[in-house]
């Protein structure tokens, strides 16, 4: 069973809107500085070109590598984490370090054009040692019990 979401066909609904009209450019870029500033120095490159800009430069959407490539991150969000509630995960290490460390949070996955301000949440996933394949509820409770007097 998978615990992630996984927010691609809303993504293409939001672009078809775009597309159609429905929503203007302002709409949709409309990524906050704080994002703005850790996709340009934390964000990972991905292989996908902005949906936005291939719109508005009248581009083919198959071909075009002159469009900006979107990047990712992934920030972390769960009363478990206490103070590191909202971290930004830099590198898939600092991730497996939470997931080892922390019973239950999760992982939001967004991705982001530095050139016009798109943002998007991809992905939700549910992490932390507590949902790990194999482990019992008992278990669960236990180790939950034993972080909460941490």
């Amino acid at each position: 069973m998978s615990s992630t979401i996984d927010y691609r066909l809303a993504k293409r609904a939001v672009v078809r809107r775009l597309v159609n009209g429905e929503l203007s450019t302002d709409e949709v870029c409309d990524a906050h500085p704080e994002l703005l500033r850790a996709s340009t120095f934390l964000g990972m490159p991905t292989q996908r070109s902005c949906p936005v800009c291939q719109i508005t430069r009248g581009d083919d959407l198959e071909t075009t590598r002159s469009v900006p490539q979107l990047v990712e991150t992934t920030w972390l969000y769960g009363t478990e984490l206490r103070q590191k509630n909202g971290h930004l995960v830099e590198n898939p290490a600092d991730l497996s370090h939470f997931e080892r460390r922390f019973p239950s949070f999760r992982a939001w996955t967004v991705e982001c054009c530095i050139t016009c301000g798109w943002n998007y949440l991809i992905a939700q996933r549910l992490c932390g040692f507590s949902h790990r394949p194999g482990h019992d509820l008992a278990e669960r409770t236990r180790q939950m019990r034993v972080s909460s007097h941490e």
